[in-house]
């Protein structure tokens, strides 16, 4: 008798196109950003007034680079989908998404 082979499944092709890593990289801004306020905005608020206005300027810099690399590897990562298919890429490009239409969204909702 045959025993059952350990891999049943077939093993997932593992594909590293330019999309899939802008992708990846896309995700990792975003976890970045989302750590980064949960622990710099407290730390914000112990400092006193004078080393605030630097570290803040700083922070909101950083912050908005970070926005608009996230918002172009999404979208990076959506194009790819028509070369690679949706695996992987989409939910990918749509959380890298995620933030800018946020934005997009408060910004609409505060002209009302």
């Amino acid at each position: 008798m045959d025993a059952p082979s350990q891999n049943a499944l077939p093993e997932e092709k593992q594909v590293s196109s330019f999309y899939h890593k802008s992708a990846s990289l896309g995700v990792w801004i975003v976890a970045a950003q989302f750590v980064a306020g949960l622990f710099l905005r407290p730390l914000l608020q112990q400092l006193p007034k004078e080393g605030i206005i630097w570290v803040s300027y700083t922070y909101g810099v950083l912050n908005a680079a970070l926005f608009l690399a996230c918002t172009v590897c999404g979208i990076v990562a959506l194009v790819g989908i028509f070369q690679h298919g949706r695996h992987r890429l989409l939910w990918k490009g749509l959380v890298c998404l995620l933030p800018a239409l946020g934005f997009i969204a408060a910004v609409l909702l505060a002209r009302k």
